[in-house]
C-alpha cells in the first residue's frame, strides 16, 4: 500500500459502508465460531491500521501483526495492546499459539500464498480454525486492485485448493457481498473502458469515491443484510470470498456451519464462458 494512502485507509476502515458491513458479517461468523470458547486467542494477520483488531477484541484476546511499521504506528495510536511486526510467511509465534487465525483480505497481496497459509496453520492449535477473506472474481480486476497491490482475485475453487494444499480442512467456503455484485461489476467494467494512467498522488481506491450520505447508508444496510446468510447458505457469486478452515486435530468447539462445499452452477458457468481479463498495466 502506498504510504500516502494509509491515512485515507485508516479513515475508510472506521467510516466506510463496505468496512462497516463487512464487520457485521464477520462478527456474525466469528461469534458462531467462538461462542463456546472463553476468551480465545486470536491472531489478526495483516492488521493494517488496526480497525479489524479492535473489532476482533470483542470476541477474544487479540494479537495484531503487520509488516508495515507505518501501519503499526496507527495501531499504537489506537492503543492496541499486543502488536508485533512480522512477515506472513515467517510468523514469529510458536506452533499452536492461537485458537483462531484471521487473514482478512491478506492473501491477495502475497506472492507466496501457500507459504502464508501453511504458517497460519502452524500457529493455529490442533482443532482451531483459520478464517480468510479475499477479493473474488478475476473479471472484477480494476485499478482498485493495482492501488492496493493485489496479486490476484480468487475463484472459489482456487481458494479451496490453496487452503487444502496447506493441510487445512476447508469447512465454510462461500462468496459474499453478493447483493452488490451487479453494480460493482458495472462500475469495474465501466472504469476499465475509461481508465487512464494516474500519478501516485491522484491514484486511489474506488472505495474512496463512495463514502458518506444517504446512499452510503443504503449500501451498508444492503451489504449487512447478508450477515444472516454467510456461513449458513452458500451464496453462488459475490465480490468477496470467505473461508473457515480447521487444523486437523482435536474436535472443534463449533462445527462448521456448512459442509465441505461442492461446485455450484455459477462456478460451472464461469469456467465455461468467462475468462479473466489481463491485469491492467500500471504505468505510473
Amino acid at each position: 500500500m502506498e504510504a500516502h494512502y494509509y491515512l485515507e485507509y485508516s479513515r475508510m476502515e472506521r467510516e466506510h459502508w463496505w468496512f462497516e458491513g463487512r464487520r457485521q458479517i464477520l462478527g456474525s461468523v466469528i461469534d458462531r465460531l467462538t461462542g463456546s470458547h472463553r476468551r480465545p486467542r486470536i491472531l489478526d494477520l495483516g492488521c493494517g491500521t488496526g480497525e479489524s483488531s479492535r473489532h476482533l477484541a470483542q470476541f477474544g484476546r487479540v494479537t495484531s501483526i503487520d509488516l508495515s511499521e507505518l501501519a503499526l504506528g496507527f495501531c499504537r495510536h489506537k492503543a492496541l495492546p499486543r502488536l508485533v511486526r512480522g512477515d506472513a510467511v515467517h510468523l514469529p509465534f510458536a506452533e499452536g499459539a492461537f485458537d483462531l487465525v484471521c487473514g482478512l483480505d491478506i492473501l491477495e497481496h502475497l506472492a507466496d500464498e501457500e507459504r502464508a497459509l501453511a504458517e497460519m496453520m502452524r500457529v493455529c492449535r490442533p482443532g482451531g480454525q483459520v478464517l480468510v477473506t479475499v477479493p473474488a472474481l478475476p473479471i472484477l480486476w480494476s485499478r482498485h486492485d493495482i492501488v492496493n497491490h493485489h496479486q490476484r482475485r480468487y475463484r472459489k475453487g482456487q481458494l479451496r485448493n490453496a487452503v487444502a494444499r496447506s493441510g487445512l480442512r476447508p469447512g465454510i467456503l462461500t462468496y459474499f457481498n453478493t447483493f452488490l455484485l451487479p453494480p460493482t461489476l458495472l462500475v469495474r467494467l465501466g472504469g476499465r473502458l475509461v481508465s487512464r494512467p494516474a500519478p501516485p498522488s491522484e491514484t486511489h481506491s474506488d472505495l474512496a469515491c463512495s463514502t458518506g450520505g444517504i446512499f452510503s447508508g443504503l449500501l451498508r444496510r444492503v451489504f449487512a443484510m447478508e450477515r444472516g446468510l454467510v456461513g449458513r447458505v452458500p451464496l453462488p457469486l459475490g465480490v468477496s470470498l470467505l473461508c473457515v478452515a480447521t487444523k486437523p486435530g482435536e474436535t472443534c468447539p463449533v462445527e462448521p456451519a456448512v459442509a465441505a462445499p461442492r461446485r455450484s452452477w455459477a462456478d460451472n458457468i464461469l469456467d465455461r464462458f468467462v475468462r479473466p481479463p489481463r491485469p491492467l498495466t500500471d504505468t505510473r
